[in-house]
């Protein structure tokens, strides 16, 4: 029981704790994603985009502002009632155009659903694609 237990341990060292106001810790894990055309979106980007994110979130709900122009509104199915698309980054193709944007979709309590590509289309939309997360090295 020992090593299954320890087998965990690398994969705990790739998270970061989110202390609230509460006592309660909130263990969030941070990995790449892969994405269409290879594209790799970068835990480190991600944990960015979601630190902003609790700021911005919680900074709505104590000023009553309304998350609504940022509700996920695109062709995947099976996320939270309501989920929330934030940008990450973009990527260019061999022509140096804009190729893509990539989003990190997070629940209405801040956890995070995953993270899509808009399918060579730099809108969320009706070809957004999930975006597979990566085993951390």
């Amino acid at each position: 029981m020992l090593h299954s237990h320890n087998m965990h341990f690398p994969r705990l060292l790739n998270c970061r704790a989110i202390w609230f106001v509460s006592i309660i810790a909130v263990v969030q894990c941070f990995q790449n994603y892969r994405c269409d055309n290879n594209y790799v979106v970068t835990a480190e980007e991600i944990e960015e985009v979601y630190n902003k994110v609790v700021r911005y979130t919680n900074d709505a709900a104590r000023t009553g502002k309304s998350l609504k122009d940022d509700e996920y509104r695109g062709n995947l199915a099976d996320v939270p009632a309501h989920t929330y698309n934030w940008f990450i980054t973009y990527s260019l193709n061999s022509s140096g155009n804009l190729a893509m944007d990539y989003f990190l979709l997070t629940s209405s309590s801040n956890e995070i659903v995953g993270v899509i590509s808009t399918a060579f289309s730099p809108f969320v939309k009706n070809d957004d694609n999930w975006c597979t997360p990566m085993s951390p090295a």
